[in-house]
């Protein structure tokens, strides 16, 4: 693949898979790393792949979940302290206050559902997959998608509910 191809993609899909990479790691200079190492690490692929986009953002869960596995398992010999960032510093300052405050609101709840609920919401509302493309990219048949988006926006709504009535 050539640095044509990579900027075609990257001006194409790049702000999607990295606003991904921003929701997956919740930290700023964690989705830079991840952003940057799906680009180094899949160039050769993408050209192979039906839907670059679908398989681009496959390739940054996979990734991001590798990079948990050893994480925890460091933590596990050598504890260490928290230092990830307050995915605050992921929204703009131009946004509106009660906007912005919404999508504080919105994004705590996303992220304190359960990692494959999560996951499915964040692919299909942040990057815009379908059912079909998230499956793929899970490995989950269509069923398991649609009962996890069904489950997911049960539970969000709950919380958000609750958030709204005190």
């Amino acid at each position: 693949m050539n640095t044509e191809e990579i900027s075609r993609l990257i001006a194409e899909y790049g702000r999607d898979i990295y606003n991904f990479c921003l929701h997956l790691t919740m930290s700023k200079n964690e989705a830079d790393d991840l952003y940057q190492d799906i680009f180094l690490k899949v160039m050769d692929k993408v050209s192979d792949s039906g839907n670059p986009k679908s398989f681009l953002m496959g390739s940054a869960l996979r990734l991001w979940q590798n990079k948990r596995r050893k994480a925890a398992w460091r933590h596990r010999l050598v504890p260490q302290d928290d230092l990830s960032e307050d995915l605050s510093t992921a929204v703009t300052p131009e946004s509106e206050y009660l906007i912005k405050e919404e999508k504080k609101t919105v994004l705590k709840a996303v992220n304190s559902l359960k990692e494959p609920l999560r996951t499915v919401i964040l692919l299909y509302y942040s990057a815009d997959l379908s059912i079909d493309e998230i499956a793929k990219i899970m490995g989950v048949p269509e069923g398991t998608v649609k009962s996890r988006l069904y489950k997911a926006r049960k539970v969000l709504k709950e919380k958000l509910e609750a958030d709204i009535n005190g």
